[in-house]
């Protein structure tokens, strides 16, 4: 069965949509003017990770994997095209899980400006109604305050502490692991 959400998600000034084959030269923009801003955030990525072929690839491999309800992925544009953040769906898992994982960035000159808990909110709605998601979950750095604070805003809970979760700028860090279920959802 296919749950792919046929709409753009309008937040506020900002649109939420899913990724567009088009997207690629803004989607390129936004890695590197961010690549500074997100190092503490993220995996360490290889020179290639900034190339036009690489996002090319990612776009082409998120496509697919939204029309095989794997993965979906968002951006979040300004209304005049240019992308300020994404939102990403990860690891859906069906069956009796109904379950997927969120990931978000914002560019840094956006930081601030409750653009992330805008979008994080309209993606977590999108992913219990149209989707037919039952548990979104987050982790999150334990010092990224920030970002504690958009999961927060968006009703997760903490449901705890995973230990050395991901590599993150080329350590093994812990996660804070936060969780939302949709009150609403009967068991499949």
């Amino acid at each position: 069965m296919k749950r792919t959400p046929a709409r753009e998600i309008l937040s506020g000034r900002y649109r939420v949509r899913p990724v567009r084959l088009d997207d690629e030269a803004r989607y390129l923009r936004y890695r590197l003017e961010n690549q500074e801003a997100f190092r503490p955030f993220e995996p360490r990525h290889p020179p290639e990770y900034y190339s036009a072929a690489q996002v090319r690839g990612f776009i082409d491999a998120a496509l697919l994997d939204w029309e095989k309800d794997r993965r979906y992925c968002f951006v979040v544009d300004d209304g005049a095209g240019e992308i300020v953040a994404h939102v990403n769906l990860n690891n859906v898992v069906w069956g009796a899980f109904q379950s997927a994982q969120i990931g978000y960035s914002t560019a840094s000159r956006h930081w601030g400006h409750g653009i992330m808990t805008a979008a994080v909110g309209a993606v977590v709605e999108v992913s219990f109604s149209d989707l037919d998601l039952h548990r979104v979950e987050a982790a999150v750095l334990p010092d990224n305050a920030p970002s504690i604070a958009v999961v927060v805003r968006n009703g997760f809970q903490e449901v705890g502490l995973a230990r050395s979760y991901l590599a993150i700028d080329g350590a093994w860090r812990d996660h804070r692991i936060f969780a939302r279920t949709n009150p609403d959802h009967l068991a499949p």
